[in-house]
Parts: C-alpha cells; structure tokens; sequence
C-alpha cells in the first residue's frame, strides 16, 4: 500500500484489559479505541502530561465497549473517567495509545 501525505485526524486501535477473576487469573476483554491523531510537534508536549491527562487528550471515542447488561456504551467524558478509574482498563488504554504510535511496525 503506497503511504498517503493526507492523513486522518483519528484512528482505531484495538485495546485488550486483562481483568483479575476468582480463581486468581486474569480475563482478558477487547474493545476497540478511537484515538486522536497527535502531530509530531504535539507529542513532546503530550509526553509531559499525567497519565490520566494523556488518555483523556487522545481518546476521543470507541467501538465494543458494553455496560455489565450488554449495552454499548456510548463515549462520553464521563464514561470515559469511569473506564480510566478502573486500573487495568486505564493501563491497557494507555499502554495502546504508546503501542499504536511506536510499536505498530513490529506487527509485519
């Protein structure tokens, strides 16, 4: 595929939270991540922030993401900080966000 100067503001990726169970392993779950596009002259800056910060600043939406009834959750900031504020989920978000920018050539 030839590479193309004009870019979207956005993309997906896809995000895997490994959720501790009963038995003392761990579930993994996916859901898929709609992220914002950070420009190169952006992403100093965006290194600066908090963890927290950085994951409310880049993700801008999702796909599979259910309530505990199956519903899809629609995105909204405050979904948002109620996904961030589980540990794992906040982890897999971040670590995807970093993995989608630096890490996406080791898939080939």
């Amino acid at each position: 595929m030839a590479f193309c100067l004009a870019v979207n503001e956005f993309y997906f990726h896809p995000v895997v939270v490994f959720m501790q169970d009963d038995k003392g392993g761990f579930t993994p779950s996916k859901f898929v991540v709609k992220f914002r596009r950070v420009p190169l002259p952006e992403m100093e800056s965006i290194k600066a922030l908090t963890g927290k910060e950085l994951v409310q600043s880049v993700v801008i939406g999702w796909k599979d993401l259910h309530d505990e009834e199956g519903n899809e959750v629609e995105f909204s900031e405050e979904h948002l900080d109620q996904l961030i504020s589980i540990g794992p989920a906040f982890s897999a978000v971040y670590d995807a966000f970093w993995d989608s920018q630096f890490k996406a050539k080791a898939k080939n």
